[in-house]
Formats: C-alpha cells, structure tokens, sequence
C-alpha cells in the first residue's frame, strides 16, 4: 500500500509545490483547503501522516484550530512553508527536539512507520466502572 499523506493548504503556487515534492518522495497526497476540513477528511481515508502549510494555519479561525488539534494529536505532523526566496519547501517541527528539517526525512522518518489510520468518528467517552470484590468461600 502507498504512502499516502494530508495537505492541509489553501489553493496556490505552494499547494503545487508541496503535492510536487511529495510526489518526488513516492508519496500520495489528499489537499484540503482548511483546518476545518481534517476531522471531516480523516474520518473517511487512513493517512501516514500530516502536512500542515504554515499561512494556512495561522488565517484559520481559533476553533477550527481547536478542533483539529485534537485529530492532529493522533498523527504524525510537520509544519510546511515554501521560502520566498528560492522556493524550496522546509519542514518546520513545532513542539519535537529537532526544529527543521526537509519534507523528505520527515516522510521517510516518521510517516513510513506510522501504520496508517483513520481518526476516530465518534469523540471517546470516559466510563467508569464500579466493581465490588469479595473474597471466595
């Protein structure tokens, strides 16, 4: 089975660039537009992993962010941005020991060994169940 992977990016040059370099990884990739289209989009097809455009990110509203985060958490996930300058794209890795790196090692490090998976449909409920032990006899 393919490696296949989410771009959260809105529609542009970098969008083209992005699906361009992780073709180059021998990867497949689903494009959505928004944050508030990854709980719908990763209910429905299992990833690898996650690709989430930088500018994207920071335009989308509080809650949306809010509500992603939670599917987000399940996955692995690089910050992506194309550099003005010379248009190569970066892998920005917020919150992990290493800050940067490229979108290759991050596809080739972390997705390839993370099993793909579909995020859960429903939210996970807390129960608690009270048991009475009594000795036999």
């Amino acid at each position: 089975m393919a490696l296949r992977l989410l771009l959260v990016c809105q529609p542009g040059e970098a969008r083209h660039q992005y699906l361009a370099a992780i073709a180059r990884c021998e990867a497949e990739a689903d494009a959505v537009d928004s944050l508030a289209a990854v709980p719908a989009t990763m209910v429905k097809s299992p990833y690898n992993g996650v690709l989430l455009d930088l500018p994207t990110r920071l335009k989308a509203a509080p809650g949306d962010r809010q509500n992603a985060q939670a599917i987000l958490e399940q996955f692995p996930v690089v910050q992506v941005r194309v550099s003005p300058g010379d248009h190569r794209v970066h892998a920005l890795y917020a919150g992990q020991i290493r800050e940067t790196g490229t979108l290759e090692e991050f596809i080739r490090e972390e997705c390839r060994s993370f099993a793909a998976r579909t995020a859960r449909a429903l939210a996970r409920k807390v129960i608690h169940l009270n048991v009475l032990l009594e000795p036999a006899g």
